[in-house]
């Protein structure tokens, strides 16, 4: 695809080939074309790092290295296998995640490829959601994240145009991840 003077190159997997192994830079073993950067394959499935960068001087982009969660490093793995955007995977995201996401694929120029359209969450996902983070912390793990998290779907499910957990309930609550 070529648009405004840029090529686009779109995403592709390195292949697994049984051929003699032939001398492979860094760059060649670790990045992987992302649209119209490169992807360090290496760091997102072993340290949940997203670290995009520009192909040809290796540069840094507008994106900062991030470090990122399970979900989302599951979400562009299946992106890199499939080029299909998982909404199932992408509904799973935080809202951080979400806008992370959402500035990737626009910065990369492969929203329009990939016909990305921004998700919204219905309540029914927050109350899942809340349901997957209460069952987290009752199995005991209490991280600054996940309390917080909890935290910002009470308060958004106590909200009166939602009106799914009542005020005093969410206060209750709220002091108890306190």
């Amino acid at each position: 695809m070529v648009s405004k003077g840029i090529e686009y190159k779109g995403i592709t997997k390195p292949k697994k080939t049984k051929e003699k192994k032939q001398r492979i830079s860094y760059k060649e073993t670790y990045f992987i074309p992302f649209g119209k950067f490169v992807l360090n394959i290496d760091r997102l499935n072993r340290e949940n790092i997203l670290l995009i960068k520009y192909p040809k001087n290796n540069g840094p982009t507008l994106i900062k290295r991030t470090s990122i969660t399970d979900d989302f490093k599951n979400l562009i793995n299946d992106l890199l296998d499939t080029n299909i955007i998982n909404t199932d995977l992408q509904k799973e995201l935080n809202e951080k995640e979400q806008d992370l996401f959402h500035s990737l694929l626009k910065k990369a120029g492969l929203d329009l490829q990939l016909n990305y359209k921004r998700i919204t969450k219905t309540v029914e996902d927050y109350k899942k959601r809340f349901e997957i983070l209460r069952g987290a912390l009752i199995a005991g793990n209490d991280s600054d994240e996940i309390i917080n998290e909890l935290k910002d779907i009470i308060l958004l499910l106590s909200n009166k145009s939602v009106n799914v957990i009542s005020e005093t309930n969410a206060k209750m609550l709220i002091d108890c991840l306190n």
